[in-house]
């Protein structure tokens, strides 16, 4: 089977959408070397989603479409995944300053069946999902993440034992309720809790620590 993995994240300079499409590219020739993988991008091709897409995978000859960002093409002329991360775009308009794409279409995509398999980050967004779009289960999986082959333990030790979050400081990751809930163990053992990772500049609302 050929697939075509949408790669337009990885026109991003940095985050959570350019590592998912790089590590899903990796994940699939490790695990599944009889398929082939074809990455590709719309860039500023008008009519992408219609019918330049389409185009593309009759020229590469792929299968099925792996769309990375809540997309896929709008005609359902070859089988379609969508990675539906969270519901981010639909719970607070202040998180994603340029997501109004995402929010009108994305809905029309999953409830017309544009997109024949729907797949989450974790079992939460996916239930989420499930009520929020009314998808029925079977066209909703979730494929939990997991760590880039850069995270692994080292031999050394830390002098003391510490939480670590990595990831974009803003709103939407809920910050606030991992810092309340780190309190109670600051407070009874003394264990450091480190925040590491950029702000998010485009927010509008800062993350009260």
């Amino acid at each position: 089977m050929r697939v075509a993995i949408d790669a337009t994240p990885l026109t991003l300079s940095s985050g959570g959408l350019t590592r998912y499409t790089v590590e899903l590219a990796r994940a699939l020739l490790s695990q599944f070397p009889e398929d082939e993988y074809l990455l590709v991008s719309h860039g500023m091709e008008r009519g992408w989603w219609l019918w330049g897409a389409q185009r593309e995978m009759d020229r590469l000859g792929a299968d099925l479409f792996h769309g990375t960002n809540f997309e896929a093409p709008y005609l359902p002329v070859r089988p379609s995944v969508i990675s539906l991360h969270d519901l981010s775009p639909w719970m607070d308009r202040s998180w994603h300053h340029a997501a109004e794409r995402v929010r009108r279409r994305t809905p029309a995509l999953i409830k017309l069946g544009i997109a024949t398999m729907v797949i989450t980050d974790s079992e939460a967004v996916r239930r989420q999902a499930i009520g929020h779009f009314r998808i029925h289960p079977g066209r909703i999986v979730a494929v939990p993440l997991a760590a880039a082959a850069r995270f692994k333990p080292t031999a050394g030790k830390a002098e003391r034992p510490y939480f670590l979050y990595v990831g974009t400081l803003e709103p939407r990751k809920n910050i606030p309720m991992l810092v309340e809930a780190w309190r109670p163990v600051w407070n009874s053992h003394g264990i450091e809790l480190v925040l590491a990772g950029r702000r998010r500049h485009q927010t509008n609302r800062d993350c009260a620590l």
